[in-house]
């Protein structure tokens, strides 16, 4: 039987969520309450910016800009992209190297969602859910290879999950295959070609109804909202 428990912080609510054998996976930290109903403004605002940029990509549920290639040349294999998730969420997926990024929440919230294990390939898959308020800003660490899959929190499809801006210290990190190994070096990757959709076998384990280990990460704010609050982390089962 889990147990659960709250944390009390001075600053950012945080939560770390590591895998079985002590790794971190992921890490998301809450760092500010933004004005009621700017979540959806802004998510709105960027992705109609971000439809009209000559790098758009449109794939996957998951439409995304590079906005700034590596310069492999110089020895800089970074890369910079921006990258909304609407109001169906999008699959479950993963990559084969790091991510940092940092994003607004809708105006109702989004849930993200995680297998901490990347070995993981059967039924028996530990889940973990992180929940995030409506307009809010937040950041997320995750190691190379953590499955995951963002959608709003509500399930009335009135709001968009979040909009981001992305990291990739490292675009060629990772075990790629020759192909997209290729890709990269030519400078030609983008989000959805660095993607690895979830099989099969292992999505039906992660359905709606699936047990999740639940952390909810909320300000302390009282009745109304505030700019700089105190924090409450919530774990629930």
């Amino acid at each position: 039987m889990e147990r659960n428990s709250t944390h009390r912080e001075s600053s950012f609510p945080h939560v770390s969520i590591r895998s079985a054998d002590g790794r971190r996976a992921v890490e998301v930290t809450l760092l500010s309450q933004l004005d009621i109903g700017s979540g959806d403004a802004i998510a709105t605002r960027s992705t109609a910016l971000q439809a009209s940029h000559p790098q758009f990509n449109d794939a996957l549920d998951e439409p995304s800009v590079r906005l700034s290639p590596p310069d492999l040349a110089a020895g800089d294999p970074a890369a910079l992209y921006t990258f909304a998730v609407g109001r169906q969420g999008h699959p479950f997926h993963r990559h084969a190297a790091p991510r940092l990024f940092t994003a607004i929440s809708g105006s109702g919230g989004c849930r993200l969602r995680f297998i901490a294990d990347s070995s993981s390939h059967s039924s028996n898959v530990a889940l973990h859910h992180v929940e995030i308020p409506a307009d809010c800003l937040f950041t997320v660490r995750m190691a190379a290879n953590t499955w995951h899959q963002f959608q709003p929190l509500q399930d009335d499809a009135r709001h968009p999950a979040l909009f981001a801006i992305s990291c990739h210290p490292d675009e060629t990190a990772g075990a790629l295959d020759d192909a997209l190994h290729a890709e990269v070096m030519r400078g030609e990757a983008n989000l959805a070609s660095l993607t690895e959709l979830m099989p099969d076998a292992l999505q039906q384990a992660t359905q709606a109804d699936a047990p999740a280990q639940t952390t909810v990460l909320r300000f302390n704010t009282g009745t109304g909202r505030h700019p700089w609050p105190r924090c409450v982390p919530i774990p629930v089962g």
